[in-house]
């Protein structure tokens, strides 16, 4: 599934339930939907191909890739396991200001990891040596689990004079994987997005 549809199908998951931050419990995982009857089939469903991303820009750490047509343009950047494996895509946006239990927020981040992660522990966020935050995954589909939320201006902030972000996942049974994200270049690459 490509990275553009799977942004607009945790978009869809957004709106309809955007979950706080946390900075105490990990969120507790969202029931699962009931699986169709084996009588009832579906038949073989082929996606519409969703438009190609295009880097515009890349700032130290961060590229801003955007769709041909020019907007939505999100700011991106991979993570990797101590093995050098590509493990987790953070992508981040910019979005009309809106009021949520977390404050004010501005910006879209969405994490995408491998499955196999243990969902209700989801996604805990530190940056640099400040007290981290956890935030749940939204869906989970055969390219992995994502985290799809409103990110809270404080974290937006934190990130812009930090040095580097760890975000950790968790694996069975309880192993925890910290990936280092760097935000050299952050600041430039979040001017240079638009609402």
């Amino acid at each position: 599934m490509t990275s553009t549809l799977r942004i607009a199908l945790a978009a869809a998951a957004l709106a309809a339930a955007a979950p706080a931050w946390s900075q105490t419990a990990a969120p507790q995982p969202a029931p699962q939907p009931a699986a169709p009857p084996a009588a009832q089939a579906e038949a073989p469903r082929t996606a519409p191909a969703a438009p190609r991303e295009v880097e515009v820009a890349r700032h130290g750490d961060w590229r801003v890739v955007c769709v041909p047509e020019g907007k939505p343009c999100v700011m991106l950047q991979d993570g990797f396991n101590a093995q050098g494996q590509k493990i987790m895509q953070v992508r981040i946006r910019k979005i009309p200001p809106q009021q949520t239990q977390a404050g004010t927020v501005e910006a879209a981040m969405q994490v995408a990891v491998p499955l196999g992660v243990l969902l209700p522990a989801g996604v805990r966020i530190q940056i640099d040596r400040d007290k981290p935050l956890v935030a749940g995954y939204t869906i989970c589909d055969r390219g992995g689990c994502i985290l799809q939320q409103p990110a809270p201006n404080r974290l937006i902030a934190a990130m812009k004079k930090g040095a580097k972000a760890t975000f950790t996942i968790v694996a069975p049974p309880n192993r925890e994987i910290p990936v280092d994200i760097s935000l050299t270049g952050f600041t430039a690459a979040w001017n240079a997005l638009e609402p």
